[in-house]
């Protein structure tokens, strides 16, 4: 989508603005240069943003959107690196606003306002100047506008729109990632770790999916199972596109993709928290107005363009807990040997209906024994110190009342590192369903963590929290297998439930304060 935003000057009599149009996945440092050029600021000052009304909730967050900082120029840190967040994440409704300050010396402060949010017209370049309302002052001159406000004259507004928009041109053509992420975080290392022959043979692939179009005549319950050479994994691949929504394949990865699959199929996913327990990787063929700029990119990359609706290839990676990201080398080379086995046996399944059985999983790879056709979770070993478990049994009696210990993804994406992929942090709770109050928490901050570990320890800090042994843990299928090793050593009864009402309730609570 493209946001056509009002950009002014404040305290400019009469007003000093510039009429921008930007895509809507550009970053809010693309927006920076935007308004550097527009305004003809020379970019020698430190800058940021603050926001002031999202999604239509009025906002007082100053300067929370910037630029990474040396610790000596750092005097206060952003909340957000402007390369990685997206105008669409923050700017969400018409008429909601964030400032811009540039130079903090002068305090040039710019509001902008998102004006109106429409569809990409075909053939225009973005970002574009489309209106220029009177001069800008020039740099380091605030203090000649201290007691009038700032006055400028009257310009030739085509000219110096001409002018913008020749320069936005300039700086934005050629460059390797515009949105999400800076060229040195993506493609410098893509270059230096994928092979190129591999993406290369992937988009021939991808495109000799596209040409078959197997979802003409296969659903996406016609589960086709291929099995990696090298990890041994199995890779449930569902065709996507019989319903003429979305276009594509989608592959389950493992136990993880395995379950996933199976409560999609059993209408199970219920929220956006249940999407974050998926292990898989997507191809989709979709419109030019919908692919990130890194995903022309990496397509142009290898002299790849389209024409059409729904013609252009995207590759996504999901992994639990993470957000959605590019592949990788190695799951590029999953998604190739995907292709490689499953063109052949959709083109086999065109000659012969009967070869794929719909609403269950059909196995190809001769090498698949029956014992890697059963995605069973086993259960976690003890990972806690055995004699500190004794310990406790000796020293705390039993907790009568009942208590829900839940764990589930916080959906409030962060990052450690600007350039990391961003990840979603595990909340785990206790709380007495009696007294109705947490009596433990604990919050995941490295997603690389162990989480069998991760439970059974907290298990162990419950118990030293309540001055009692649980008599009764409420707990989910998903984490049962993790806690039951310290539940026996401890003798506390598992009730295994759909739901934790209390524990939803608290997520639900810190999911809204994390939003503000």
């Amino acid at each position: 989508m493209i946001y056509q935003l009002k950009v002014m000057l404040k305290e400019s009599k009469p007003p000093v603005w510039r009429r921008i149009e930007i895509r809507d996945t550009a970053s809010f440092y693309d927006l920076h240069k935007v308004i550097q050029i527009a305004f003809h600021w020379y970019n020698s000052h430190l800058h940021a943003f603050s926001i002031r009304k999202s999604n239509s909730v009025l906002m007082d967050d100053y300067y929370s959107i910037g630029p990474e900082l040396e610790e000596e120029e750092a005097f206060t840190p952003h909340k957000y690196n402007e390369r990685d967040l997206q105008l669409k994440d923050i700017l969400i409704k018409e008429k909601d606003r964030i400032f811009y300050t540039y130079d903090f010396g002068d305090d040039w402060e710019h509001e902008v306002l998102l004006e109106k949010i429409s569809e990409e017209k075909e053939g225009v370049y973005y970002p574009r100047c489309t209106k220029v309302m009177r001069d800008v002052p020039e740099e380091n001159s605030r203090y000649i506008y201290l007691q009038t406000g700032i006055i400028t004259d009257e310009v030739d507004s085509k000219q110096v729109m001409a002018d913008i928009n020749e320069e936005l041109e300039e700086e934005f053509t050629g460059r390797s990632v515009q949105s999400m992420f800076d060229e040195d975080d993506v493609f410098h290392i893509r270059e230096d770790t994928h092979n190129g022959s591999t993406w290369e043979e992937l988009i021939d692939l991808a495109e000799e999916y596209k040409n078959l179009a197997p979802w003409k005549w296969i659903d996406d319950d016609q589960i086709v199972v291929i099995q990696d050479p090298v990890t041994r994994e199995n890779m449930y691949c569902s065709v996507l596109g019989g319903a003429d929504i979305e276009y594509g394949l989608s592959i389950f990865i493992g136990q993880e993709g395995y379950h996933y699959l199976m409560n999609l199929f059993n209408e199970q996913i219920k929220d956006k928290h249940d999407f974050l327990r998926l292990r898989g990787i997507s191809l989709y063929f979709t419109d030019r107005n919908e692919l990130e700029e890194f995903d022309v990119d990496l397509l142009k990359q290898y002299g790849r363009t389209y024409r059409g609706k729904k013609q252009w290839i995207q590759f996504r990676s999901f992994k639990p807990g993470y957000f959605p990201w590019l592949l990788d080398e190695e799951e590029a080379r999953l998604l190739s040997v995907v292709l490689r086995q499953l063109i052949p046996i959709v083109t086999s399944a065109y000659e012969d209906s009967t070869l794929l059985e719909p609403g269950t999983v059909n196995y190809f790879s001769a090498s698949i024994d029956e014992e890697t056709k059963t995605e069973t979770l086993e259960e976690s070993s003890l990972l806690v110190n055995e004699l500190e478990l004794q310990q406790l049994k000796h020293q705390y009696k039993k907790f009568n009342a009942p208590v829900e210990f839940g764990c589930e993804y916080i959906f409030f994406p962060t990052q450690i590192q600007p350039s990391d992929r961003p990840f979603y942090p595990k909340l785990i709770l206790g709380l007495d369903r009696r007294k109705q109050i947490i009596v433990y928490h604990y919050l995941t901050g490295d997603p690389t963590e162990d989480l069998a570990s991760i439970l059974q320890q907290s298990v162990v800090e419950l118990v030293k929290q309540l001055n009692g042994i649980p008599r009764e843990l409420w707990i989910t299928e998903e984490t049962e297998n993790f806690i039951k090793p310290v539940a026996k050593k401890l003798n506390i009864n598992l009730l295994v439930v759909e739901q934790l009402p209390l524990f939803e309730n608290a997520r639900e609570e810190l999911e809204r304060m994390m939003a503000h």
